[in-house]
């Protein structure tokens, strides 16, 4: 092994030279040539000489190879991580081998990245190329060399040394360990970092690979813009102190134009480290920080991130397949952590726990073995001293996402936005226990809709409505409502009827388009109070038919008493409440307009100068003068947490989302809706029962549907109808609970994989038993498990009762059952609840245990109830269209009107009017006694039989095509008694056609005996017809 380790350092240094010579390499008959464009640059291996030229953009480096004449030859891009630019970590390359590019002429190349020496030792990744590249790509020898080197370096910089006591004689670096963690710190002076690795004793093995820690200065000077990164900087020998519970050090780094202090803390498992950068002497504009950079290797077995993406989604083998970049705070971004874990329950948690509100960019890129996190954050103008506000932390811990977000809850309940007690004080009572959401209801007619839905759901329900309009012109996103004159009557008649409703409201935009100046005298009154890039240009987007919008500063003073006059107009006009359009979801932009009260570019002019101001009015002396005007905003934020009541978060439904913003901050805010087939996109019909299930496993309230989504019966509707009454009856414990550890089960519990329709299609993996465990402040805990699919489940949970009563509440029981031991499993039936209080009281008189038994009473009946209870749309008699039903089936679009059936005109579940989206067929939900008319049908000159596209889940439905001719008498063309299935599945009933008629029939189709859905129909002729 010795003389393999020797051959290998040889070959290393070896190539060091080339790599500094730039000289020619022959091997196995291919000539390569290496050129360093600078100390730090990226180096490209081709076939044939020639002259390389790079050109950088943000992320993406492009070699371009040109031959003796200046001409192109070969381009190969090459995706870089935000903070790599160009000088990956050795481990890195030792992972990896590019592919080749093939150009013009026979030209071929490899690129490989030249990472900067670290320490004095680096093994070069030209190490990888320097054997024989076949056309065909296999480089199986230039890997094993990779391996080889890696194993070189992995034993030099933190190996088996750290399972052992460390050499007496090691005079170049410092070890400082616990029984968690060890780090190796290099002795004396030096350039770059010289924290050299650490070293996961929990894993036996090195958490960082090549440079694991570093962190990066971007200027500008003369337009052009430039990175510092360690790796130009000296530092001073180091020197370890002991302090109560671990250790701490400082480096001190020193360039002629900046002096940049790190201090490190390792308590632990935890290791903590602040920046503080101060300008020397000016050159350029210091632009941002990005700290801290951290980059892991990848853990043994099988690897996966959790990003805050959203609700938390999980990334599978997330060290070679991962790019995500937002910036905090934002939907995309919104909490300021990550961890890595292995399927052993090994994790490395990754914060940037900041509480100054300050915007940033988070990233996280894996690719060959490496997850790579940073921070960046942009700088003040015209600041000399900067102190970056809060830590940033990497910890080791033993979990999954789940103890991840706790180790982030912990740094959370020491922030501004924190909400300490709970039930939450100052949020509207009602609103903390309102349990479901419908939006779309017409304000102007109605409000007979809106008693319907208090009365099917038999609880509370609040509607979202449009109650505004521009004040001139046509509909914008802002900046000057006025409340509809017709909404104002019903608006009083509805908060006398304890109907409540909300109002959406934009206080991000505003229009900027052509006629914006006869509209709102935007040049003069708004332009001045946008935010602005570097360019001193307006942020801004085309909002589609309503045009381009800018954005507004939220910093700026004038914008924020527009925004508080908004409050006072809607309180005015007797709302319940205010959705507030894209004010937690949308991307923070750095305001470089100094006009504004702001330094330019400054990081804390959105949030904490801006919302926290705005909305620390609004939550407080304006909550005073209207306490029971509840706000909502779009998707979830955590930095918007103490500014909202709610959070509407319609996008939680990405593939591989898990609980883990819930799990942090419910019950401190409310959770107000999914996205609907409506409002978002339209996914499959099996999606939507674990999408609004969730809701209320995790905490939630219900809904958000669009009306077109509950008009007509359907088993969705009575599942939302019993999740609405669960969650009513178990608000008021919800609102004191937070979310426990999952639980875990004697075998896994059965999936399901379906369609999710958000603002994209997911592909979303769910148990189709759903659970959850919640803790009550006073010690109470509540198990809920919830069947999402139309059969009958098992699950076996492991739990240990800790407690000296369980009462298993069921639905369909006679009562609850009061036990002293763990029932060993749970059996659902199709769309089943049930609960189990864990209680040191007397269940029998808990109060909670009496109103979840009350309302499972009836949430076992909700798919029996109201079947054909349906909310008409306004049929067109005048409409009556030649049809051919001969040719080509037809479809439900083609019908010319309807009664006492549906049939969606927008988006909806298994339908969209855009022909590209191919949903366009249409389908009708009929319910008994319905009518479809489609108009004068051609059945051709020898009807045989109709072949009825129909799907229905009740027995006993009778569909018949009637004759409707006019001077001839009815009879019934085709009776069909389609047999019962899943409530939206389609299947083709052929049956005889029974009258002796030919030619264009006005024609009917009338369904009786249950409710059904019809797709299309079609008449068949004769075999022998011409």
């Amino acid at each position: 092994m010795r003389k393999y380790l020797f051959l290998a350092v040889a070959l290393m240094l070896y190539l060091e030279t080339l790599v500094v010579a730039g000289v020619a390499i022959s091997d196995k008959g291919y000539t390569f040539s290496f050129q360093i464009n600078s100390e730090t640059a990226d180096g490209v291996l081709a076939e044939k000489p020639g002259v390389w030229r790079l050109e950088k953009q943000e992320r993406i480096l492009t070699a371009q190879l040109l031959d003796k004449e200046g001409q192109q030859v070969l381009t190969m891009p090459v995706y870089c991580g935000p903070a790599m630019n160009g000088k990956y970590a050795v481990a890195w390359m030792l992972e990896r081998v590019f592919e080749q590019a093939q150009g013009r002429d026979g030209y071929r190349a490899i690129l490989a990245i030249n990472g900067r020496r670290l320490a004095e030792k680096v093994i070069s990744p030209l190490a990888l190329n320097t054997t024989d590249a076949e056309p065909s790509g296999k480089l199986e020898e230039a890997k094993e060399h990779g391996r080889v080197l890696k194993t070189v370096e992995v034993k030099r910089l933190c190996g088996q040394s750290f399972c052992l006591p460390w050499p007496s004689t090691e005079k170049e670096v410092l070890r400082v360990e616990n029984p968690a963690v060890v780090l190796i710190l290099r002795k004396g002076s030096g350039k770059g970092s010289p924290l050299l690795g650490c070293f996961n004793r929990a894993i036996n093995a090195p958490a960082f690979t090549g440079n694991g820690f570093d962190w990066e200065l971007e200027l500008t000077q003369d337009g052009i813009n430039t990175r510092l990164t360690a790796d130009e900087f000296e530092y001073d020998p180091i020197s370890v102190q002991d302090i109560e519970g671990g250790q701490q050090f400082t480096v001190r780094w020193k360039h002629p134009h900046f002096a940049v202090t790190g201090n490190f803390t390792l308590r632990g498992s935890r290791l903590e480290s602040q920046l503080a950068v101060e300008v020397l002497e000016e050159q350029g504009i210091l632009q941002r920080i990005t700290f801290p950079i951290w980059r892991l290797h990848k853990m043994p077995g099988k690897n996966t991130a959790v990003l805050p993406l959203f609700s938390g989604v999980e990334f599978a083998n997330p060290t070679d397949n991962l790019s995500q970049s937002a910036i905090w705070p934002n939907g995309h971004s919104s909490m300021q952590f990550a961890a890595l874990y292995n399927d052993e329950g090994q994790g490395v948690y990754l914060g940037r726990e900041d509480a100054s509100g300050e915007t940033k960019e988070q990233t996280f890129t894996g690719c060959g073995g490496i997850l790579e996190a940073l921070w960046k954050v942009g700088v003040a103008r015209g600041q000399t001293k900067i102190e970056l506000p809060g830590k940033a932390v990497l910890e080791f811990y033993q979990g999954n996402w789940f103890e991840a977000g706790q180790i982030y809850k912990r740094f959370a309940a020491t922030t501004p936005w924190w909400v300490a007690e709970i039930p939450r004080k100052g949020t509207p009572q009602w609103f903390m226990e309102n349990p479901m959401w419908i939006c779309g209801i017409p304000i102007d007619t109605g409000l007979p809709t809106y008693r319907w839905c208090q009365e099917y759901f038999e609880t509370p329900v609040t509607i979202i409505a449009g109650l505004l309009l521009t004040k001139h012109g046509n509909w914008r996103y802002g900046p000057e409502y006025v409340v509809k004159d017709f909404a104002l009557p019903s608006l009083k008649q509805m908060q006398e009827e304890g109907i409540r409703v909300f109002t959406y409201f934009n206080g991000r935009l505003c229009f900027a388009d052509k006629t914006a100046d006869e509209e709102n005298n935007y040049t003069e009154k708004w332009l001045p109070h946008t935010a602005k890039n570097e360019d001193g240009k307006p942020y801004g987007a085309v909002y589609g038919a309503q045009g381009y919008h800018t954005v507004m500063c939220p910093g700026s003073p004038v914008w924020q008493e527009h925004l508080l006059k908004n409050m006072e107009m809607f309180a005015a006009a007797k709302m319940a409440g205010v959705y507030h359009d894209q004010l937690p979801c949308s991307t923070a932009y750095s305001c470089f307009d100094e006009n504004h009260g702001h330094p330019v570019n400054d990081p804390q002019s959105w949030v904490t100068k801006g919302h926290w101001k705005t909305y620390g009015k609004i939550m407080g002396e304006f909550r005073k003068q209207h306490p029971e005007l509840a706000h909502t905003g779009e998707d979830a934020s955590d930095a918007f947490l103490s500014c909202l009541d709610g959070f509407m978060v319609w996008r939680f439904g990405r593939a591989g989302h898990v609980p883990l913003f819930q799990s942090i901050y419910a019950p401190r805010i409310q959770f107000v809706g999914r996205g609907g087939d409506v409002h978002a996109l339209q996914g499959t019909y099996e999606a939507f029962f674990p999408k609004y299930g969730e809701q209320l496993i995790f905490g939630e309230q219900i809904g958000w549907n669009g009306l077109e989504e509950i008009r007509y019966p359907s088993p969705r509707r009575s599942f939302l109808k019993k999740l609405s009454l669960l969650r009513y009856a178990i608000a008021s414990f919800m609102n004191a609970a937070e979310m426990q550890k999952p639980l875990t089960f004697a075998e896994p519990p059965e999936t399901m994989t379906t369609m999710w329709g958000v603002d994209d299609i997911h592909k979303c993996t769910t148990d189709k038993i759903l659970h959850s465990v919640w803790k009550h402040k006073d010690g109470r805990r509540l198990v809920m498990f919830l069947n999402t699919v139309a059969e009958e489940q098992t699950v076996r949970p492991q739990l240990s009762l800790k407690s000296s009563q369980l009462v298993v509440l069921r639905e369909g029981a006679t009562s609850p059952q009061i036990r002293k031991d763990v029932p060993t499993q749970v059996s659902l039936p199709a769309y089943g609840a049930e609960f189990w209080l864990l209680t040191d009281s007397d269940g029998t008189t808990d109060e909670l245990v009496g109103r979840v038994f009350h309302a499972m009473q009836k949430s076992v009946r909700v798919f029996e109830d109201n079947q054909g209870l349906l909310i008409n749309q306004s049929p067109d008699f005048s409409k009556s269209e030649m049809l051919n039903a001969v040719k080509a089936p037809l479809y439900a679009r083609d019908a010319c009107w309807l009664l006492r059936a549906f049939r969606a005109t927008g988006g909806n579940l298994g339908y969209h009017p855009n022909p590209g989206r191919k949903m366009n067929e249409n389908w009708i939900a009929a319910r008994d006694g319905a009518v479809v008319y489609f108009g004068k049908a051609y059945v051709g000159t020898a009807p045989d039989s109709v072949e009825f596209e129909l799907a229905t889940d009740q027995k006993g439905v009778v569909v018949q095509l009637i004759d409707i001719t006019e001077n001839a008498p009815d009879a019934v063309l085709a009776e069909v008694r389609p047999d019962p299935g899943p409530w939206f599945e389609f299947r083709k009933f052929r049956v005889p056609f029974l009258r002796n008629v030919d030619g264009h029939r006005a024609v009917i189709m009338q369904f009786s005996g249950g409710n059904c859905n019809l797709r299309s129909w079609q008449v068949i002729q004769k075999p022998d017809a011409q």
